[in-house]
Order: C-alpha cells, then sequence, then structure tokens
C-alpha cells in the first residue's frame, strides 16, 4: 500500500527552485516564452520578490529575487512545448542564447536548447 504524502494544492513533490537576478524581468520572460502563469508573489520589505510561484502547463517553479546574502545560481530545465522551433526562436528574440539550435533526436522528440539571459538552461523539446 503506498502512503499518500501532504502536499499543498497546486504543487508536486518535487519543485525548482530559482534564484534570478531581475526577479520581475525573468518572470515577464517565462510568461513570454512559455505562456507561465504567476500564482503567487510575496515582496520583501524593499519590494524585491521574495518569493513567486508560477506554472508552465501543470508544473510548478519557485522563484526568490537574488540578494547579497542570496546569490544568483542559474538552474536547467527541461520543458515539453506545443512547438520547438517558435519556441526557441521566440527565446532567442528575447534575449536568449542557443546551446541547441531545434533538431529531430532519436527518442522521437524535436529538442533544442537556449540559455536565457539570466544565466538558466532551458531543453525544450516536442514528441512527433
Amino acid at each position: 500500500m503506498i502512503k499518500r504524502m501532504k502536499i499543498t494544492a497546486g504543487h508536486q513533490q518535487a519543485m525548482p527552485y530559482l534564484v534570478v537576478n531581475k526577479a520581475e524581468d525573468f518572470i515577464d520572460f517565462m510568461r513570454k516564452i512559455f505562456n507561465a502563469q504567476e500564482m503567487l508573489r510575496r515582496l520583501d520589505k524593499n519590494h524585491k520578490i521574495q518569493h513567486s510561484e508560477f506554472k508552465i502547463g501543470e508544473s510548478t517553479i519557485f522563484l526568490t529575487e537574488a540578494s547579497v546574502y542570496n546569490p544568483s545560481r542559474p538552474g536547467s530545465m527541461y520543458v515539453y512545448v506545443e512547438d520547438t522551433d517558435a519556441t526557441f526562436h521566440t527565446a532567442l528574440e528575447l534575449g536568449a542564447t542557443t546551446l541547441m539550435q531545434p533538431a529531430e533526436e532519436d527518442n522521437g522528440a524535436r529538442e533544442a536548447g537556449f540559455i536565457d539571459p539570466f544565466g538558466n538552461h532551458w531543453w525544450i523539446a516536442t514528441l512527433n
């Protein structure tokens, strides 16, 4: 018998927590690239994002603004998208740099990779 643990509604058992400079700009980038929806935002006394939760599809990502005490740390994500080529080119138009041009892979997916303007690596895929 599998015992079910309690998890906050809208969360998954494991979620990435990104620490970025210019968190507001990062959230805007995610909206434009992945149609991300911000679900929660808490600000600190300096009106910086202390904690944000946003969704890409059904996946939740946590985010905080980098600080002297909590410096920016790039992360790496793998995201399924509806159109690898369109998503990749939109990311480049918004300041991302190429890790891998869109290509057909042996696993039956069209994949690509980019580094966002905040230093995070993103691998995207569309199943054929």
